[in-house]
Parts: structure tokens; C-alpha cells; sequence
């Protein structure tokens, strides 16, 4: 069974590995659509969709422990076929739709704010060949690298986040305010799911997982990760730059990184090092998709994850073309118009299949 070839990934790669399926993308877009669907009530909405979440991925992880070899992907192509075959497909299709959106969304921000000049087809390869070199290889491999990197950079992101936090951010901004409703709010929700679209990738990740026998499993610990990341994100934004801004700017994270100014020997402007480095975080984010899309095929076909090379390079020629297909307005329309909605039928749609196929196999020996 291919779930179980290669060594599992540790726990702390578990939690690094679950915090950078989520974070790139909504730093770029979530503020904006936040704030113009909750106003000054988008930090509660982010806050209850993190704890929303954390649920889900416990649920997912526990009910997964039933399974055997905790394969949830495995155990619907064979129980339950007529589902799981066209569920996986749709599974394919929604990371590349996901991998996608960031993949444009990074490539115009770089174009517009640090590299003007610079031919986004350009941007696009290097980052696509990039995640395709992460991607190809096993999950522990792939696990690995995405700690060096989102590790790496993303500390260098929360020391942004905190140095913008202590020169004066001003929290009354992001503070609710009464005249905020729950409905403004549960639509904020919506329109951000698309932020977890891309957790298909966590449920087929499981059966490589170390189990935590006792507390919150890694998983769900993983998702407080990039929660707590994500939130301070959204804080030092509209705290820095203002809720009226945010609406008006195309990259409002971009802008309050900017205002960041260091005068040192090396560094002139911290924001702009800041924006370089997440190219590192994107591919890091792209790579996690795409090897998901690529596992999920190869769930559909039958074919051992080893040799599904040919998957994972056609995903990697539709990722690319699909990438070049939009602006980051067309992004954002698509992100609140479909990913969302679509996003929150495959969460729930992932929790079922799990709680459904964890009654066929009550009776069948745990995973180890």
C-alpha cells in the first residue's frame, strides 16, 4: 500500500508542514476581503475561522485514526467508489485552483511593487519549476524542505509582523465595534474559506503522520501555527495602514511591510527584503498543492506515488498555464465568488467521508 512506503514525518515536521498549506495565500488576500465584508469586525472573523478549523482538522485526525493506515483517500476508492473516485478529482482540481491563485496573486505583487520591468511569465516558471523540484520527491523529503524554508522565512515574517507591532500599530483600529453584525461576519467567514480549499492536502497527508495518541493532534496544532501567524498578519496591516486603505490598495501587507526602514550597513529597506523573501514561502506553499494533486491522481489511478511523475508534471504544466489566466482582481473575485463556497462543501465533505467510512471499519485493527 503506497500510504505507507517511506518513513513517516515527525511531529514538529507535521505542524510546519500543516502552517504552510494555509499561510501564503491569505496574507495577500484576506485583509482586503476581511475588512470589506466585516469592516472593523474582521479580526473576529478570522478568529472564529481558525477555531472552526482547529476543530475540523481534530475531528478529520481522530476519525482517521479508525482507518487503517489512517488512508481516508484509500478507504473511499475502495468502499466507496462511485463517491471517492469523482470526490478525488474534484480533490485534483481544487489544489491546482488553489496553488494557482497564490502563484498569480505572487507574481503580480511582485511585478507591481519590486520588479516592474520583470516578465511575469518569468516569475511564474521559476516559482513553478521551483515547487515541481519540492513536489517530486517523497512527502518526508518534501516535508523536510518546507521546514528550512517556511521555517526560515517565516520567522523572518513574524520579526516584520512584530517590529511593525512595536513601532506603533494602532490596535483601536482592528478593535470590533458594536454596530458589527453576525451576519457580516459569517459572510466574511465565507468568503475566506478559500484559505483552507488547499486542505485536502492535510487529510491526504494523514496516513504519513505520526499519531498523537493524547491532546490536540499535530494537525490541528499545525492550523494554530498559521492561525496565530495569519491574525498578528492582519493586525499589524490594518492597524499600520488603516481599514479605509486596505479597501483602497491592491496589496495592503505589501504596503504597511514597506514602511518598515532599517538604516544599516546592509539593509536600506527591510519591507522590500521581507517581499523577496517570500518567494520562498510561495514555492514552499505551491509545492505542498501540487504534490497533493499528484497524490490524488495517483489515489484515483492506482499507480504508486513513486511513479506518478507524469501526474505530477502535467499538474505542474496546468498550474502554470492557469497562473498567467488573471490579475489579482480576477483573483479576488474568484476567491470570494467560488473558492469559498466550494472550499467549505470539500471541508465538510472530507468529514463525512471520514465519519462515514470510520463505521465500515470499526471492527478492523487501529492504525499503528
Amino acid at each position: 500500500m503506497n500510504a505507507i512506503l517511506g518513513r513517516r514525518i515527525s511531529a514538529f515536521e507535521t505542524v510546519v508542514f500543516t502552517a504552510a498549506m494555509t499561510f501564503a495565500a491569505g496574507i495577500f488576500l484576506a485583509p482586503r476581503i476581511l475588512v470589506a465584508d466585516a469592516g472593523r469586525g474582521g479580526g473576529l472573523a478570522l478568529l472564529g475561522a481558525f477555531i472552526l478549523m482547529v476543530a475540523w482538522a481534530s475531528a478529520l485526525s481522530r476519525l482517521a485514526d479508525r482507518l487503517p493506515h489512517r488512508a481516508i483517500a484509500q478507504a473511499a476508492v475502495r468502499r466507496l467508489p462511485y463517491v471517492g473516485y469523482p470526490w478525488l478529482g474534484l480533490v485534483v482540481l481544487m489544489e491546482l485552483v488553489i496553488a494557482s491563485g497564490a502563484l498569480t496573486a505572487y507574481q503580480a505583487m511582485i511585478t507591481a511593487v519590486a520588479m516592474p520591468g520583470f516578465p511575469p511569465m518569468a516569475i511564474s516558471t521559476l516559482l513553478v519549476l521551483g515547487a515541481w523540484t519540492g513536489a517530486r520527491h517523497r512527502l518526508e523529503g518534501l516535508a523536510r524542505a518546507v521546514v528550512v524554508f517556511f521555517g526560515a522565512f517565516a520567522t523572518l515574517g513574524l520579526l516584520s509582523f512584530l517590529l511593525l507591532l512595536m513601532r506603533g500599530t494602532e490596535l483601536a483600529a482592528v478593535l470590533p465595534t458594536a454596530d458589527v453584525s453576525a451576519g457580516a461576519i459569517l459572510r466574511a467567514d465565507l468568503d475566506t474559506m478559500f484559505l483552507y480549499g488547499g486542505f485536502g492536502a492535510l487529510a491526504l497527508s494523514l496516513p504519513y503522520q505520526v499519531r498523537r495518541r493524547r491532546g490536540l493532534p499535530y494537525a490541528a496544532i499545525g492550523v494554530m501555527v498559521t492561525g496565530a501567524l495569519t491574525l498578528l498578519a492582519y493586525i499589524v496591516t490594518v492597524g499600520t495602514v488603516g481599514p479605509a486603505y486596505v479597501l483602497l490598495t491592491t496589496w495592503p501587507t505589501v504596503s504597511a511591510l514597506r514602511t518598515l526602514v532599517l538604516h544599516s550597513f546592509f539593509l536600506d529597506r527591510f519591507g522590500l527584503v521581507m517581499v523577496f523573501a517570500w518567494s520562498a514561502i510561495v514555492i514552499a506553499y505551491v509545492s505542498i498543492h501540487l504534490w497533493a494533486a499528484a497524490e490524488a491522481a495517483c489515489q484515483i489511478t492506482g499507480t504508486e506515488r513513486g511513479r506518478g511523475w507524469w501526474a505530477l508534471s502535467f499538474s505542474a504544466a496546468l498550474l502554470l498555464m492557469s497562473s498567467m489566466s488573471g490579475g489579482p482582481m480576477q483573483e479576488e473575485s474568484m476567491a470570494r465568488g467560488l473558492e469559498g463556497p466550494v472550499s467549505a462543501a470539500l471541508l465538510v465533505g472530507w468529514l463525512l467521508a471520514a465519519a462515514a467510512l470510520a463505521l465500515f471499519a470499526r471492527r478492523e485493527p487501529a492504525a499503528a
